[in-house]
């Protein structure tokens, strides 16, 4: 059995009510409508600060059409960037980023990542370089 620390979980749910909000386009006080609560509440549940009753977690799943395992970063099923392992990494940050972008933006991000990827493979770096000049010469 798994056991995982409370504070851990609202995190974990803050950070995947937060990601599924911004992906969805919603304002912080938009989605306090919807759930009839402060705007303030709303950002405190985001940074795991405070929890909420599950009927409003089931409220926000049905909003997002998600599992409420999804929402606590239980379910395998759905590639959860917000997961611990992830916190504070710059893929995270990408993927949210580009959560918000239309399927073109993401072809043209998808395409210039690609080409950084294909330009870098030609780049030299100075240690490489000394290694290179290094493997040629006849004295070592």
């Amino acid at each position: 059995m798994v056991y995982i620390d409370k504070d851990d979980l609202l995190v974990i749910i803050g950070q995947n009510i937060k990601f599924e909000r911004i992906k969805h386009g919603i304002s912080i006080e938009e989605f306090s409508d919807y759930l009839n609560i402060s705007s303030q509440m709303v950002s405190n549940m985001e940074r795991g600060l405070r929890g909420t009753t599950i009927d409003t977690l089931i409220k926000i799943a049905d909003i997002f059409n998600v599992t409420l395992d999804y929402l606590m970063g239980f379910d395998d099923s759905t590639l959860n960037f917000h997961s611990p392992k992830y916190e504070n990494d710059k893929f995270a940050e990408l993927m949210l980023l580009c959560s918000t972008l239309s399927d073109e933006e993401k072809d043209n991000v998808i395409k210039y990542i690609k080409e950084l990827i294909e330009d870098s493979d030609r780049i030299i770096f100075p240690d490489e370089e000394n290694t290179k000049s290094n493997q040629n010469d006849p004295d070592n």
